[in-house]
């Protein structure tokens, strides 16, 4: 799910989007209640435990934005403690208010540019992972071995993220139509395959990769409903065609 607050609506990438997370999550919460988008991100955690050899007992949520990924991952009786960490001091504060729980602890920090100090404070974790948020840094690399130093050694790496090569914007690009990103607020989008070209340089190895959604709207018009049985079906069988997914990688440290 995909909201551009009005103020923000015509307005491109912006390497600073404090202000845009935090006027999104202080005046706009209604977006963050939805029935569908629940669902997808519990099937999301769900999901990376069940491809994991292991059951982490310490997780650390990079962008935890609202917070509901933390919780749902909480709620695992094998999970001892979820960190969440974003730099938007106003979604951490929502989070703590909307989705507190007992082995949760949440951070402002905004990581790229404190993930040492951070680490030296908080340590490493069985399992790191980021929803919807490598999209929107310039540098997805540096990101991603921010990711790989909180690892503890044996554990693994989850990211989701918008697919660029979705079922719309392939039916655009054979009808010679430029393809558009989901959100003018990104900086770059993947595909599973390039996230693992990505990962691969900086010795991460793939696991796995999953997809819950896929959808098709032309000039406005939605031919494959996400809510849609078909769109479940396409997505999860389908990973490279879903609206985005999530990658699975372990360390070869």
């Amino acid at each position: 799910m995909t909201t551009t607050h009005s103020k923000f609506s015509k307005v491109g990438f912006l390497e600073d989007q404090r202000p845009f997370f935090d006027q999104l999550i202080e005046n706009d919460w209604n977006s963050y209640l939805n029935d569908e988008w629940d669902a997808v991100r519990t099937e999301e955690c769900q999901k990376i435990i069940q491809h994991l050899p292991i059951s982490p007992a310490t997780i650390l949520d990079i962008g935890c934005g609202c917070g509901f990924h933390d919780k749902v991952f909480a709620s695992s009786a094998f999970v001892k403690k979820v960190v969440g960490v974003d730099y938007s001091e106003k979604s951490i504060s929502r989070a703590n208010e909307s989705y507190p729980h007992p082995k949760i602890q949440r951070k402002v920090s905004n990581i790229l540019d404190e993930y040492k100090e951070l680490r030296s404070e908080i340590g490493t974790f069985d399992l790191v992972c980021s929803f919807q948020v490598i999209e929107h840094v310039k540098d997805a690399a540096a990101f991603l071995e921010i990711h790989k130093d909180f690892t503890s050694p044996g554990g693994y790496i989850a990211i989701g993220t918008p697919n660029w090569k979705t079922i719309t914007n392939r039916i655009k690009q054979a009808i010679g139509v430029a393809p558009a990103l989901s959100d003018p607020m990104h900086y770059r989008e993947f595909t599973p395959s390039d996230l693992d070209d990505l990962a691969r340089k900086i010795d991460l190895a793939p696991v796995a990769h999953f997809g819950l959604r896929a959808s098709l709207s032309i000039k406005g018009i939605t031919i494959l409903p996400v809510r849609s049985t078909l769109s479940k079906t396409i997505g999860k069988r389908y990973p490279s065609f879903s609206n985005s997914f999530v990658s699975i990688y372990k360390s070869k440290q």
